[in-house]
């Protein structure tokens, strides 16, 4: 081992330097990878979640550590169903899977009853529940309703939208209340 002197200029004092031993740090190898998405399905054409994925790697001296270094295959889901995405790091490669979701169609009512002509809807008494490719339906928030005004008495159409669906609800439009008469009396000492 070549050892190279130094000397300290603070104390004047000579010592040696003696590298530290490499060997231990060079010879730990990653010998495979692991991969789990916990996110659920993704919509087709939207980017995976990578938060939700956890890439562990195990090395040659027994530890699995979580592993941030790493490519895939596809961050964007292409198709409906089932779609292999293969993570790389380094020379070693792990597989996983994530479900392309879509939309198959909404379904939407309004809770409040009916509405006074010239009122907006309240979009928070609007229910739309999807029904996914994968069989699922689920009540969704993200919808929009482009038009949201009542404009007649009676059965009043309107059309929300999720992801590329849309559907039609009905709600009840009422006349707007008419002060027919006012009635006002006094209690107290005679005015002058």
């Amino acid at each position: 081992v070549k050892t190279k002197p130094t000397t300290s200029i603070a104390t004047g004092n000579i010592s040696t330097m003696i590298p530290a031993k490499r060997a231990e740090a060079d010879d730990r190898r990653l010998t495979f990878i692991t991969a789990y998405y916990s996110g659920g399905g993704v919509f087709v054409g939207d980017f995976i979640d990578l938060e939700k994925l956890t890439v562990k790697g195990y090395y040659s001296d027994g530890k699995y550590e979580e592993i941030t270094d790493f490519i895939l295959s596809e961050y964007v889901i292409e198709k409906e169903g089932s779609n292999k995405i293969i993570v790389y790091s380094g020379e070693k490669e792990a597989t996983f899977f994530v479900t392309g979701r879509t939309v198959k169609r909404i379904n939407a009512y309004y809770t409040e009853g009916s509405v006074t002509i010239g009122e907006s809807l309240d979009p928070d008494k609007l229910v739309v529940y999807a029904t996914f490719s994968d069989g699922k339906t689920e009540k969704v928030k993200d919808f929009d309703l482009p038009d949201m005004v009542v404009t007649e008495i009676g059965r009043n159409e309107f059309v929300v939208i999720y992801k590329e669906q849309d559907a039609t609800f009905y709600v009840t439009g009422k006349e707007v209340r008419k002060v027919r008469s006012i009635n006002a009396s006094y209690v107290g000492p005679a005015v002058i």
